[in-house]
């Protein structure tokens, strides 16, 4: 897990988000993903797919995005 800032959700008592890029050694790339947690311990990711897709192999962002 790469750049991985926890932000608080402000309409929410106690809803914590992160937006993390994703390394998966064995395909050579990196996603972003949205992992969601209740009280800022235990997480869980809504989605099995990336939260913002890659663009096609041969395009400036077809192997790695970052979230900053």
């Amino acid at each position: 897990y790469y750049n991985s800032p926890i932000v608080k959700y402000p309409y929410a008592t106690d809803v914590y988000l992160i937006v993390t890029s994703l390394y998966k050694s064995a395909l050579g790339i990196l996603d972003i993903r949205l992992a969601v947690s209740r009280g800022g311990i235990k997480w869980t990711w809504p989605e099995k797919k990336p939260f913002i897709s890659r663009g096609k192999p041969v395009e400036f962002d077809g192997r790695h995005m970052y979230i900053s």
